[in-house]
């Protein structure tokens, strides 16, 4: 029988199968899915602060944003806001998910054709002049990919998780 030898560092073995053991505990799960939802929610912020979609597409701007020198999506903020707080994250050892409580959210995400529903015209404001149309067409200026992941956001997942195992490595 010929006799094997084993060289190298017993204590970075001995670090490696801890980290395998803490890989199975829910805590671990739990911080890493936290981390890549927070990695989501910089990149929606990223979206509406550049008025792109999720592919590095330009949003159409609004007629709101082109008649007041404003940004589109962003006249109080209010749905930015909504989507990258912590609130609109919630995480389990299984995954996480984005919401938000703002109704017109679908019809940003999505597009909509708006009509009216007692009158004949829709009446609105435009900057200082009120309008008066038929019916409004919203384009679709999505801050999530659907119905998968852009390259931007894989890459954003691929790098939070790296830098989750990297930190739990140690």
């Amino acid at each position: 029988m010929e006799a094997v030898s084993v060289t190298g560092s017993f204590r970075k073995l001995d670090r490696l199968i801890r980290f395998a053991d803490r890989l199975r505990q829910p805590q671990f799960a739990a911080g890493l899915v936290k981390n890549l939802g927070q990695a989501a929610l910089n990149q929606i912020d990223e979206s509406f602060a550049g008025q792109k979609d999720p592919w590095d597409r330009p949003w159409k701007p609004s007629a709101r944003a082109e008649a007041t020198g404003g940004q589109t999506l962003r006249k109080s903020a209010r749905l930015q806001r909504s989507m990258t707080s912590q609130s609109a994250l919630k995480t389990d050892p299984q995954g996480f998910e984005i919401g938000t409580n703002v109704r017109y959210a679908a019809t940003h995400q999505y597009g909509a054709t708006i009509t009216p529903k007692r009158k004949q015209t829709l009446r609105f404001r435009v900057g200082k002049d009120w309008v008066q149309a038929r019916r409004v067409e919203i384009p679709a200026r999505p801050f999530i990919p659907e119905p998968e992941l852009s390259p931007r956001w894989e890459q954003a997942l691929e790098e939070a998780a790296r830098a989750y195992l990297e930190k739990e490595i140690r």
